[in-house]
């Protein structure tokens, strides 16, 4: 089984398109649905893209009252991160497409979770609670 892209988006602090001032510093959120090649819609992944420094000054080490959902001044893992290093919004859709492609299981659940280890995905842990 494949996955193909239905949707993606690039958000910025606003919810709406991004666009940056900076195309050599900037973060913003991928907002994506994914799903199978026969069906209508699909899962929501995301991700942030970013470029190095952007993820720097805005993750590694935020500035006091920097407003960020993110609080770290020490090492950490950057899953759920696409780092580029310059804003190209083609290549940025090109390599989340070829990421995709690349990927392939025997069932949905499967290959949802092995998109999600690069891309936060919607049902990620869920557990279905029955009576």
């Amino acid at each position: 089984m494949k996955a193909e892209l239905k949707k993606f988006n690039m958000l910025g602090r606003d919810g709406e398109w991004f666009i940056p001032d900076n195309t050599e510093y900037f973060g913003a959120l991928l907002d994506l649905v994914i799903g199978p090649p026969d069906s209508k819609g699909g899962d929501n992944f995301s991700a942030v893209v970013c470029t190095p420094l952007w993820f720097a000054d805005n993750v590694l080490n935020p500035k006091p009252g920097h407003e960020t959902h993110e609080r770290h001044s020490h090492p950490l893992f950057g899953r759920h991160y696409l780092f580029v290093q310059s804003y190209d919004e083609r290549a940025i859709r090109d390599v989340v497409e070829y990421f995709i492609a690349s990927q392939t299981a025997d069932n949905w659940d499967r290959l949802a979770t092995l998109l999600s280890r690069e891309l936060a995905w919607e049902f990620e842990d869920y557990v279905d609670v029955k009576d």
